[in-house]
Parts: C-alpha cells; sequence; structure tokens
C-alpha cells in the first residue's frame, strides 16, 4: 500500500469538534482568551486543563476539559502540540495578531468539516435543529442526525461568529453570514475509497433501542388523552426507570404521578414529576396546581421537581416556573433524551442537568449536557473504530503502532486517545502490546463484539 497515494484522497478535515465553555455566545472571547493563554505559557495538555477549571465555574469534569484541548483547539488549526508543550500555528498567529470573525470561519473551514455546508443548508430555508442534522449529515456523509451534537455545533459556533441567529426554535442567516456565504465556494472534497472508510462495530443490544421506541410511542400516544391521563402518568414512570431512576407511580389526589430517586450516595437526589395531558397543543397556566407541586416536593423532600406535557404556553406560566423552580420537560425533548440514552447511555449525574433547570429545559440550551452526550459519542465509537484500524493494518502487513492506526482514521482521533482505547482493550485480552512497541489483534472485530454481546445479555438479565 503506498501511503503517500492513499493521502492524496483522504479527506483532510477533522469530523469531530466541539465547544468551549462561557456561553454559546462567547465561544469566540473565549477561543482568543486560551489562544492568548496558549501564545504567551506553551502550556502542557494538563496546564489547559487547570486553566479551563480556574476561568470557567461550570467546568467540573477533567474528560470535558481535556476535550475542549485535543477537539476543539487542536483542531481548529489555530492550535498544534508538541508533547508537552502547545503552540500557535501560523494561522493562529495570524488571527491572534487581527481578529476577525471572517479569518476565523474560514479557518475553521478548511480544518472542520461541516461549516459551510451548515450555512448552505440553514440559508435555504428556516430551520430547526432536528432538520439541519438531517441535511448537514447528508451533505457531509456523516452520521450525525442520531444525537445531532456535532451538527448543533456548528451552528453554535456559527451564531458566535454572528452569522446566524434564532428564534423560536427556528434558525436563520444573518446579513453577515448571507454576505459570507457568497464570498466562499464550497470546498472541493477528494473522494475517499471505500475500503478506506473505518467500519464501526456496534455492540449496542437491540432491545435497549427497541425499549425506548416502545416507550417513545406510548408517550406519544397518551399525552393527548385528559380523561385516561394515568396511562401518560404510566408512560412518564417508564421512560424515568428507563433513565436508570428508581420510581414510584403514585397517581392519587394530593400527589404527583411520578417520584423519582437517584441514588448517588451523599449526592443523591430524587424528583417529583407531574405529567399533564391535554386534548390542545399546550397547557396552559391554570392547568397546574403550583401550591400543591411545592407541598408534595416538601413533603417528599425532593431535591427537584418537573412538569411534563406535550407542550407549553409561555408567559405566566414560564414566569411562575422560574420563580418555584420547577423544571418544564415537553414530550419530545423526554423523547429525545429517551433516544440518546438507548444509544449513549447517560448517568445520573448528568441527568442532574435537566432537573437544575428553572423552567422550559431543551437541549439545545444546555452545551454542558450537550458536550457530555458528544463525549460519550466519541468515547463509544472509538474503541470499535480503533480495533478495525488495527485489525485492517495487521491483515495488509502494515506497521500497527499507535501511530499508525491514527493515520488509519484519518487522524480524528488524537493519538493519546487511541493510546486510552488500546489499553483497555488490552485489558480485555483483546489486543495485545509487542516489544516492538506496535500492536497485535488477537481476534477479530466480529469475535469482539460476540464476546461484549454476551457480557451485556448477562448484564440485561440480572
Amino acid at each position: 500500500m503506498n501511503r503517500g497515494t492513499i493521502a492524496a484522497v483522504i479527506l483532510e478535515k477533522y469530523q469531530g469538534f466541539w465547544p468551549l465553555p462561557g456561553g454559546i455566545q462567547n465561544f469566540v472571547g473565549t477561543l482568543n482568551r486560551v489562544l492568548q493563554f496558549v501564545r504567551d505559557n506553551s502550556p502542557s495538555e494538563d496546564q489547559l486543563v487547570q486553566w479551563f477549571f480556574q476561568n470557567f465555574d461550570k467546568v467540573s469534569s477533567e474528560g470535558v476539559a481535556r476535550d475542549y484541548v485535543r477537539v476543539t483547539l487542536r483542531h481548529s488549526g489555530l492550535v498544534d502540540f508538541n508533547k508537552p508543550n502547545h503552540f500557535l500555528t501560523k494561522e493562529g498567529e495570524q488571527y491572534l495578531a487581527s481578529p476577525n470573525n471572517t479569518t476565523l470561519y474560514k479557518i475553521l473551514d478548511d480544518h472542520v468539516i461541516g461549516f459551510h455546508e451548515t450555512l448552505e443548508v440553514i440559508a435555504s430555508q428556516e430551520i430547526d435543529m432536528e432538520g439541519i442534522a438531517k441535511e448537514v449529515s447528508r451533505k457531509t456523509g456523516m452520521n450525525w442526525s442520531a444525537t445531532y451534537g456535532q451538527p448543533y455545533w456548528r451552528v453554535t459556533w456559527l451564531r458566535s461568529l454572528g452569522l446566524l441567529s434564532g428564534e423560536a426554535g427556528k434558525y436563520r442567516l444573518t446579513a453577515a453570514g448571507r454576505d459570507l456565504l457568497g464570498q466562499f465556494l464550497p470546498p472541493q472534497q477528494a473522494p475517499i475509497p471505500p475500503h478506506f472508510e473505518p467500519r464501526e462495530v456496534s455492540v449496542v443490544p437491540v432491545e435497549t433501542i427497541l425499549e425506548s421506541d416502545i416507550i417513545s410511542k406510548k408517550l406519544r400516544e397518551t399525552q393527548h388523552l385528559a380523561k385516561e391521563f394515568g396511562r401518560f402518568e404510566e408512560a412518564i414512570g417508564e421512560a424515568f426507570s428507563f433513565l436508570g431512576f428508581l420510581t414510584e407511580q403514585l397517581g392519587k389526589p394530593g400527589y404527583t404521578d411520578v417520584f423519582a430517586t437517584a441514588h448517588l450516595k451523599d449526592a443523591s437526589y430524587s424528583v417529583v414529576v407531574d405529567g399533564k395531558t391535554t386534548e390542545a397543543e399546550k397547557v396552559t397556566e391554570r392547568q397546574i396546581n403550583w401550591p400543591a407541586l411545592l407541598e408534595h416536593k416538601e413533603k417528599r423532600k425532593a431535591k427537584f421537581a418537573a412538569i411534563i406535557a406535550v407542550s407549553f404556553a409561555g408567559g405566566d406560566l414560564t414566569d411562575r416556573a422560574r420563580k418555584f423552580a420547577i423544571t418544564l420537560l415537553e414530550t419530545e425533548t423526554l423523547i429525545k433524551l429517551l433516544e440518546i440514552h438507548g444509544r449513549t447511555p447517560l448517568n445520573l449525574e448528568d441527568l442532574r442537568r435537566v432537573f437544575e433547570t428553572k423552567g422550559p429545559f431543551k437541549l439545545e440550551d444546555s452545551p454542558e449536557l450537550l458536550a457530555v452526550i458528544d463525549q460519550y459519542d466519541r468515547r463509544q465509537k472509538i474503541v470499535p473504530q480503533v480495533l478495525q484500524g488495527l485489525y485492517e493494518l495487521q491483515r495488509e502487513g502494515e506497521r500497527t503502532s499507535a501511530a499508525d492506526i491514527r493515520w488509519k482514521l484519518k487522524k480524528d482521533f488524537d493519538q493519546d486517545e487511541i493510546e486510552q482505547a488500546l489499553d483497555l482493550l488490552e485489558g480485555w485480552s483483546f489486543v495485545k502490546k509487542l516489544q516492538t512497541g506496535e500492536w497485535t489483534s488477537l481476534m477479530s472485530p466480529k469475535v469482539v463484539a460476540s464476546r461484549l454481546k454476551a457480557t451485556a445479555d448477562m448484564l440485561s438479565h440480572l
């Protein structure tokens, strides 16, 4: 295999890209600050992680902070590293010398898939996030429509650059976005040979996905049954059980419908959940008994309270919910959480973010939770891709160091991530590190999938 020949046709742009902390409208400001820190200090990855901790209170996960470094800074084209130090690239130096949103867009679009495609999709119509995810996935050939984390990061970055605006869940180009779209032609992308694409090995039990589909169907079918509200309550209870909560179905006068508990030792919390059915399209403020909900929250010593309904009228209802620290969760948002959980399970600490929201909760308004979801999705993908890449290199007689596997995967994962994945696979005796520093696969990806499925089946019967 002639690597020089293949490298000429490999798609060089990174697939993965992330936000930065500080709020959706402030990504560019945060970027400029961290670029200054890199320029002045040539920091290690650990020092950059500490910089994020020190400057942003909401950054509490080391894994998330490392992905700000690995997936945002390094993939941006503005920062490179030579262990252990990070430094500005030539493009990074030029940009920081005269920060300009047009220049930044061009650099990001040159290095990361999906920026220009997102502008094109939104230019043709006012469209919601789910529609953007589907269209951008189609245009780029990426399988991004499931969790829509990656398309969402393109949208939020373009908003921070002043190129998009959003209202009532729909996005449109600003005047600056329309001007910019006319300046840059879409990049010409060389085709990737089919045999060179890393193939993903799915080990998600089919039963898990089907269970979320069944519960979602029940929620949709019962949310308008005002005279049979007990069926909606039952579906809500099933949804919270599927998400990992210990649930009690209450549903009697003077009580909310579901009491959900997350057992996390000292970090445990509970939620009183009130389901509201309506024959209309929105639940109104008059349909909610706020004093009773708060009384039940206090009686059960619950940390949080939530109302679930097809939709909410807004206005006074939203103001009251915020005043009383009640989370408003639309049925479709709960269903989206179920779908994500079925593919990339969330833990109970992650789900706490939902109920910490005072008033309406929407996924697109919670970049911290979306970042965690995207991180799990990335970690879940890297293991089968690394295994498949190693197996193919080994079968083709090529070198099989971590660097070679990174080359095989089109550089979308950092070498540190690949080495961590290899260590994990070695712990399961799926691969082995040789004295030469190269790796060998001890079984095919298909056999590994069977082994992991057998383990998953045993867990499902506990």
